[in-house]
C-alpha cells in the first residue's frame, strides 16, 4: 500500500484538520483499517432512517 498522505501533504495542515477522503484515497482509507482493526473497533453496521450507514457502539444498534 502505499502512502496516500506524505509529509509534504501534512506541511500546510494544522493538527485536527479535517481532510475529504474519495475514490483512491479513500479505499486505501478503508484496506489500511481494516488490515489494523478488521473488527472497526467492535462497533456494528446499521442504517437510518435516510438509509445512510453508520457505524455504532453495540449498545446503540436497536436505536436504528
Amino acid at each position: 500500500m502505499s502512502d496516500w498522505l506524505n509529509k509534504s501533504d501534512l506541511a500546510g495542515l494544522k493538527s485536527g484538520t479535517m481532510i475529504r477522503a474519495h475514490g483512491s484515497v479513500l479505499r486505501e482509507l478503508h484496506a489500511l483499517l481494516k488490515e489494523k482493526d478488521p473488527s472497526y473497533g467492535g462497533l456494528v453496521r446499521v442504517q437510518n432512517k435516510r438509509r445512510e450507514f453508520l457505524w455504532v457502539h453495540p449498545q446503540f444498534k436497536d436505536e436504528y
